[in-house]
């Protein structure tokens, strides 16, 4: 009798695996370095003005939604949204490599296909 082999997505599929959020980390951890910032102060010192920008943006969008507590979350938040926003966009260029690796993988594919039917 065959055996019969369970079809799992992950075969066909690009999944996003925690070798690729490691990989999207270290490249977070290397643009801070070359922005010169490795700890606190640094982080601090380094982006004072979009900390404040974001600081200030954060607490009036709290304070309008939610009053005095959203001012204070806000406040906090605004703090970390620099280095909310790099790594957010080390992680979004990651993904968009990843997924055009992956379409132009299956263009080839779909070209040679195309071209061993033709010939």
């Amino acid at each position: 009798m065959r055996q019969r082999r369970k079809f799992h997505v992950t075969q066909v599929l690009p999944v996003w695996t925690p070798a690729h959020s490691n990989a999207a980390n270290l490249v977070f951890q290397s643009a801070m370095l070359r922005l010169g910032i490795t700890d606190i102060p640094s982080y601090w010192r380094r982006l004072r003005i979009p900390i404040v920008i974001s600081v200030v943006v954060c607490m009036l969008s709290g304070a309008s939604g939610y009053g005095l507590k959203g001012f204070f979350l806000g406040a906090l938040l605004g703090m970390i949204a620099p280095a909310v926003l790099i790594w957010l966009g080390v992680l979004a260029i990651g993904i968009a490599l990843y997924m055009v690796v992956w379409c132009l993988a299956w263009a080839v594919i779909w070209t040679v296909f195309w071209w061993f039917l033709h010939q």
